[in-house]
């Protein structure tokens, strides 16, 4: 059976049929996981290179995230990220994977559909840690979880 996600409207309720099995999944999600690493590890900012800068929302500062993006903050630190949506290919499914300045890796699985938003309640950040910590998808509230740590 073939997986199929539909959306509907803005709000982002998805409903889901089992597609490959769970295991088969699993695998080729560990393998997007651990190619999309290596590019992330591959990763050098330069002065230029295009920010993404948060927005202020009702509920705090919003980082609108499509495809790849490079944070800042003010104490020098930084986050380059990825995302892939459902909408693209089955595997990985809804999948944001960051790497930090110091090389530790983090995971979110909230609902990237033509984007993602990550919203940071109260001010913005100032350290990469406090985005991870602080910050959750917009849909579901999905938190970032550290999947690597910067030696490994």
């Amino acid at each position: 059976m073939r997986k199929h996600i539909f959306c509907l409207g803005l709000i982002g309720i998805c409903i889901g049929c089992s597609s490959v099995s769970t295991t088969e999944f699993q695998i080729q999600r560990e393998a997007w996981i651990q190619k999309t690493i290596v590019m992330l590890k591959g990763f050098s900012p330069s002065p230029d290179y295009p920010r993404v800068e948060p927005s202020v929302g009702l509920d705090g500062a919003i980082y609108s995230v499509k495809g790849t993006a490079f944070i800042s903050f003010p104490n020098d630190d930084w986050i380059y990220m990825t995302t892939h949506s459902i909408h693209q290919a089955d595997i990985p499914g809804d999948f944001s994977l960051a790497i930090d300045n110091q090389g530790n890796v983090y995971a979110n699985k909230g609902h990237v559909c033509g984007g993602i938003q990550f919203i940071v309640k109260g001010k913005a950040p100032q350290t990469a840690e406090e985005f991870f910590m602080n910050s959750a998808a917009w849909i579901k509230g999905w938190k970032w979880k550290r999947i690597q740590d910067g030696g490994s």
